[in-house]
């Protein structure tokens, strides 16, 4: 039941019996020298719920700039733009030494198994952290309210623009954008709409050479959205490109549709 419970990840397996330790479903007898548990217990317990409040407890356990840290992570999949938007608020040693206390705890892994940044940074080229389960990840999230995540997901935004290359943003176009769909509420500066509408005519035309007409009708409409009803005057060749891109893009449509899904342009 263990390892069917956490697939034998050994943070998991540790986390787990600590847990049914605590709540006292795993004794030991002193009278008889063994451990003994309650199987019918334990398994009415919801693993999944379980182990997200688990591991948001062990977060909890984290000072207060590194549970930001590990917050500020898990609104991307890329620890390198949390790591750059957290480390212009804090210090950056101090967003370091917590970075390294995630990863020799366990909560965060290098691709190349290191437990210490320091060693990482020894390495030669590029590395990358990651949480270690997508489940930590979603611990660290559900730690955020909803005014919270919007703010995270706009400051992430902006700190993948900042941080990538030209090129970067071309190749991370659909992460950026995913970032900004979370948070266009957020987004009221006419410049950086304009910027970020880009971003999303980007990602359209990306998804339009895969074939995925769709997804690329929907990042083209967010862009046009956030060109907004001025678009002609201030940006005619972008809106052009809105329009004649993503009505080839939304090839199910008929013309009427695509007339009216762009007309706002």
């Amino acid at each position: 039941m263990v390892y069917s419970r956490t697939g034998g990840n050994p943070l998991f397996v540790r986390e787990y019996m600590l847990n049914m330790y605590r709540a006292e479903l795993i004794t030991f007898d002193n009278d008889k020298t063994r451990w003994e548990w309650d199987l019918k217990a334990i398994r009415n317990i919801s693993m999944d719920g379980n182990l997200v409040e688990l591991m948001a407890e062990k977060i909890m356990t984290q000072p207060p700039e590194g549970q930001d840290i590990l917050k500020a992570a898990s609104g991307s999949v890329a620890i390198r733009s949390a790591y750059s938007y957290e480390s212009r608020r804090l210090p950056e040693q101090i967003t370091l030494d917590y970075l390294n206390m995630a990863l020799h705890e366990g909560l965060i892994v290098s691709d190349d198994g290191f437990t210490s940044l320091a060693d990482l940074r020894a390495q030669s080229g590029p590395y990358c952290l990651s949480f270690m389960h997508d489940r930590v990840q979603q611990a660290a999230y559900s730690m955020l309210d909803a005014s919270e995540k919007t703010k995270l997901h706009h400051n992430i935004g902006r700190a993948m623009l900042a941080i990538y290359s030209d090129d970067e943003i071309d190749e991370a176009s659909f992460e950026i954008a995913a970032q900004y769909s979370l948070c266009i509420s957020a987004i009221t500066d006419p410049q950086e709409r304009k910027e970020i509408s880009m971003v999303f005519t980007k990602a359209g035309r990306k998804a339009k050479r895969s074939s995925a007409f769709e997804t690329a009708a929907r990042y083209l409409s967010t862009a046009a959205l956030l060109t907004g009803s001025d678009g002609w005057e201030t940006s005619y060749r972008t809106s052009l490109i809105f329009i004649w891109t993503g009505m080839s893009a939304n090839s199910s449509m008929d013309l009427e549709s695509k007339l009216k899904m762009y007309s706002k342009t």
